[in-house]
């Protein structure tokens, strides 16, 4: 099972960055929404991008934008749903909850997923993790 790590916006990348150093280790899976949604859309976009997320095999889920809480509790109750601004909230929640940290991989992959590529985005995730985007 894998960190999972949702966001709209490119903080995502810069928070996987983070969040590898502290914690290297681990398998992380991040899905960041970077296309223009209105209000409107947020709800539908959100559980959009949960649902990948536990598609992927993830033992938790970190949702970096406290706004989203409700609809993450109301669609996704069975899996662990956390909301981090730091990678040592996480680090610590992993040390508070041993079966759940002991049910994560530790291979070191980082997989990124983006729901619209630009060369501004592509340019920016480049920049954060310092290396060359690679497409699948």
């Amino acid at each position: 099972m894998k960190i999972g790590i949702y966001s709209i916006g490119l903080d995502g990348v810069s928070y996987l960055k983070a969040i590898a150093l502290e914690l290297p280790s681990y398998d992380y899976e991040l899905y960041t929404d970077t296309r223009q949604i209105d209000l409107i859309e947020t709800e539908q976009v959100i559980g959009k991008g949960l649902k990948e997320l536990t598609r992927r095999q993830v033992g938790i889920i970190v949702v970096l934008e406290q706004s989203h809480r409700l609809v993450a509790f109301e669609r996704f109750s069975n899996i662990e749903i956390i909301f981090s601004k730091t990678p040592h909230e996480l680090k610590n929640y992993l040390t508070n909850n041993p079966e759940l940290e002991k049910s994560l991989s530790k291979n070191q992959t980082r997989n990124i997923t983006l729901t619209e590529h630009t060369p501004k985005t592509d340019l920016a995730v480049s920049a954060i993790l310092g290396g060359i985007l690679i497409r699948e």
